[in-house]
C-alpha cells in the first residue's frame, strides 16, 4: 500500500513538474495551435454534456469528482495548460463570472454557436440544401439540412479517424476518414 501511495506521489509531482508550460487561449493567427479554442470567443456546453470545474488543474480522478458539476453555460477560455507541448487544461471564465479549469478532452463538449439558437433554426429552406448522402464529406453535410453537428466525438486510431457527429433527435452521422459511411436518422 505504501509503495502504491509513492507511486500515486510521484506521478502527480511528474504531472505538476511537466505542466509547467502556461499560455493564453490561441489566437487564429497561429497555425500552429489552430486546433486549440480560441480567446474572446464564446463557447456553449453542448446538451446532455457535463464537466467539472476545477479551481486548479487536477489530474487525479478523486481530487476532479470534488470539483462542482457544469451541464449547460455560455463561457470563454482564458488559458491553455500544456504538458509535453499539448494542451491538457483549459481555464474557462463562465458568463456568471464562475472560473476555473476543465480537461483538455472536455473540449469535445464546446459549440461554437448557442444550441438553443441551433434548435431553433428555421428549416424552411430544407428542401432545397438536401439530406446528407454517403460518400459526402464532413464539410459538404454541414451544408446540408442538418447543418453543423451539436457535437462530434472523434476517436484516431494510427492513421484512421472515426467521428460521429451528433445533431440530436436521435440523429447522427458516422465518418471515417472525413468519409460518410453511416446515418441515423433518428424518430
Amino acid at each position: 500500500m505504501r509503495r502504491q501511495m509513492m507511486l500515486i506521489a510521484a506521478s502527480l509531482f511528474a504531472f505538476s513538474a511537466a505542466a509547467q508550460t502556461k499560455g493564453t487561449a490561441a489566437t487564429p493567427a497561429d497555425p500552429a495551435l489552430g486546433d486549440f479554442p480560441q480567446a474572446n470567443k464564446y463557447y456553449w456546453l453542448a446538451p446532455r454534456a457535463s464537466i467539472r470545474l476545477c479551481p486548479k488543474p487536477a489530474p487525479d480522478i478523486l481530487d476532479r469528482i470534488q470539483c462542482p458539476e457544469i451541464t449547460s453555460g455560455k463561457f470563454t477560455v482564458t488559458e491553455v495548460v500544456l504538458f509535453n507541448k499539448v494542451p491538457s487544461y483549459y481555464r474557462i471564465e463562465l458568463e456568471g463570472g464562475q472560473a476555473g479549469y476543465v480537461r483538455a478532452d472536455d473540449k469535445a463538449h464546446f459549440l461554437g454557436e448557442d444550441p438553443d439558437v441551433l434548435a431553433r433554426a428555421p428549416r424552411a429552406n430544407c428542401a432545397r440544401l438536401g439530406e446528407p448522402k454517403l460518400g459526402m464529406t464532413a464539410a459538404e453535410a454541414e451544408k446540408t439540412c442538418w447543418a453543423k453537428p451539436l457535437a462530434v466525438n472523434r476517436l484516431k486510431v494510427a492513421n484512421h479517424i472515426r467521428e460521429q457527429h451528433v445533431y440530436g433527435g436521435g440523429r447522427y452521422l458516422y465518418f471515417e476518414n472525413d468519409v460518410l459511411v453511416a446515418i441515423e436518422a433518428g424518430r
